[in-house]
């Protein structure tokens, strides 16, 4: 890799300032513009290259010194170089001599201004290049194609192609909502709600979204099931339920304070017939009741027993042990 100078509007190398003393100071004088249009007439060695010009550099092994003798300037031949079209309709490209790199051709690609191109851009009008780049003036309000078949309506705006995206919201928080450009098709993947967390029960509402549940619900629909069995729907993330048991006195709950006064009766599964009932063979005290709540449990801790009428929860006097 080689580091470039610049003189006033001539490019040379490190090692060509020698040369430019030779060949006079008055050369370093020469508008770039000017210098540039004289290069690319004349054949100028690449030694003495203005502004805008970039090499490539690729020397070929070919009889150069020979035919140097007959045109010093530049005996370079286009086959020397192969092809130097470097795809920019803005550059002259040409294949050059260079009298520093072991006698050997390099292709060289001259920066132009002021012919017409195509920048390939629809949105743009009066196209020309511009120092070696296509160049044109962004319009508004035409009709084009930005090639995406999820947009609707497309035009031109301040020189870019752009449409209405189309919508593909199927009204659920639990999907998410895609276009393929490439088909216009909408799809609806499944949201993924979890969190990373063992601590968590994930899920997905589909009016709100996904849900991270820290500890089992409260057991839901109690029931008897016959004078002496309570049963219960399992509450989401349980492993396991405990069942508490309180006593409604005589002239209802509000006759005396607190409330509720409900104890462990039964932790798990301890009486071993099944998860989600609990057996209670003793009658209460006579003008009494018995009332009942079941929570759920999990590796996470236990879940809470819900809450009375006035917002409070529902703790009990003593907890229910972990089971072993």
């Amino acid at each position: 890799m080689f580091k470039e100078r610049h003189f006033a509007g001539i490019r040379s190398y490190p090692w060509t300032s020698l040369c430019l003393m030779a060949l006079g100071l008055a050369a370093a004088m020469i508008h770039p513009t000017d210098a540039e249009q004289t290069w690319k007439e004349s054949s100028m060695p690449m030694a003495l290259m203005p502004l805008g010009v970039t090499t490539d550099i690729k020397c070929s092994p070919s009889d150069t010194a020979a035919r140097g003798q007959a045109n010093p300037q530049n005996p370079c031949h286009p086959s020397d170089c192969g092809s130097c079209d470097d795809g920019n309709p803005c550059t002259f490209d040409d294949c050059r001599f260079d009298i520093f790199f072991c006698n050997c051709c390099t292709c060289v690609h001259i920066e132009e201004s002021g012919h017409h191109c195509d920048d390939g851009n629809v949105c743009t009008i009066s196209d020309q290049c511009s120092n070696g780049t296509c160049v044109g003036s962004p319009v508004s309000d035409v009709s084009c194609d930005d090639g995406n078949l999820c947009t609707v309506s497309d035009q031109c705006l301040n020189g870019t192609c752009a449409g209405v995206p189309i919508t593909c919201d199927d009204g659920d928080r639990c999907t998410l909502d895609n276009c393929d450009p490439a088909t216009g098709l909408c799809s609806h993947a499944p949201l993924n709600c979890d969190d990373g967390s063992a601590c968590t029960v994930d899920s997905c509402d589909s009016a709100t979204g996904c849900v991270h549940m820290g500890l089992p619900a409260e057991a839901g629909s109690l029931a008897f099931s016959d004078q002496a069995t309570v049963v219960w729907n399992p509450a989401l993330g349980a492993s396991i339920y405990n069942t508490y048991r309180g006593t409604i006195p005589i002239g209802g709950l509000n006759s005396r304070s607190p409330i509720y006064d409900h104890v462990c009766f039964e932790s798990g599964d301890a009486q071993l017939n099944g998860a989600t009932l609990a057996v209670d063979m003793e009658d209460p005290p006579v003008g009494t009741n018995f009332y009942y709540l079941v929570d759920g449990e999990s590796s996470c801790g236990e879940g809470p027993l819900g809450t009375a009428t006035d917002g409070t929860l529902r703790t009990p006097i003593t907890f229910c042990p972990t089971p072993p």
